[in-house]
């Protein structure tokens, strides 16, 4: 019960299927504007408090109307969710039902992380960054390892939902996660501290993976868990090829 009615979206969601016969996740996602990615994510942690119909559209249960029916007697529009949880979620949560809004700031990301990589002589992989002095081919690196981190995360994603959708907002999230790897650029700072810097750059990565899990999954509509462990396997591709 405490892990349908954490959120205030998946609340929403409850007293909407509810209040009516069956609503489409299209509809839903009207309704609370949200993605309609970011819909079937919230369903898919519903389970057993919703379920589909022939229709394709989505109803609450018997034991969803009586998690209802609990909640309105408690004031379940007065429940709140941690600020620790909520901040980061509202944050992804626009991130992947608006894309276009955050268009410039991925192209702004982009930007930045290639005058890093250029000024700096950095070669970009898909989480981590090795010495390179051959600038000439840095555009097309760059954009080829952009294009190959988005192409491995939806792939996956549609062997986990076997449905499409969602690949501007997962491009805008697979841009923002670049943002903690550029934590790099202390690593000269730190002189011989090696274990440190090794500290310091894993650091970024994690950061790295948390943020394209949210992303991922809000996206994509896929479970929490399973986004982190995508993001995981990347990581370890990741340090497989760079070794």
């Amino acid at each position: 019960m405490g892990d349908v009615l954490k959120n205030p979206h998946r609340r929403k969601i409850l007293e909407i299927l509810s209040t009516r016969k069956a609503a489409t996740p299209k509809e839903i996602s009207e309704e609370l504007k949200i993605g309609v990615p970011t819909v079937y994510y919230h369903l898919e942690l519903m389970k057993g408090y919703v379920q589909k119909t022939a229709r394709g559209e989505f109803s609450a249960t018997e034991r969803g109307l009586e998690l209802y029916k609990a909640t309105l007697k408690e004031g379940m529009s007065s429940q709140k969710a941690p600020m620790g949880q909520i901040i980061p979620y509202r944050f992804f949560s626009a991130l992947a039902s608006s894309p276009r809004r955050f268009l410039l700031l991925s192209a702004a990301i982009g930007a930045g992380e290639y005058a890093f990589c250029r000024l700096l002589l950095f070669r970009p992989y898909l989480m981590s960054y090795s010495r390179s002095i051959d600038v000439q081919s840095l555009p097309l690196y760059y954009l080829a390892n952009i294009a190959t981190l988005f192409l491995i995360l939806e792939a996956f994603s549609f062997l986990a939902t076997k449905r499409l959708g969602g690949e501007l907002p997962l491009l805008n999230g697979v841009m923002l996660s670049r943002l903690p790897l550029m934590i790099i650029v202390v690593d000269p700072l730190l002189g011989n501290l090696q274990l440190l810097s090794l500290a310091v750059v894993a650091l970024g990565q994690l950061a790295s993976v948390y943020a394209l899990s949210m992303s991922l999954s809000l996206s994509k509509g896929i479970r929490q868990e399973a986004a982190l462990i995508i993001c995981l396997v990347i990581l370890y591709l990741n340090l497989f090829f760079y070794l």
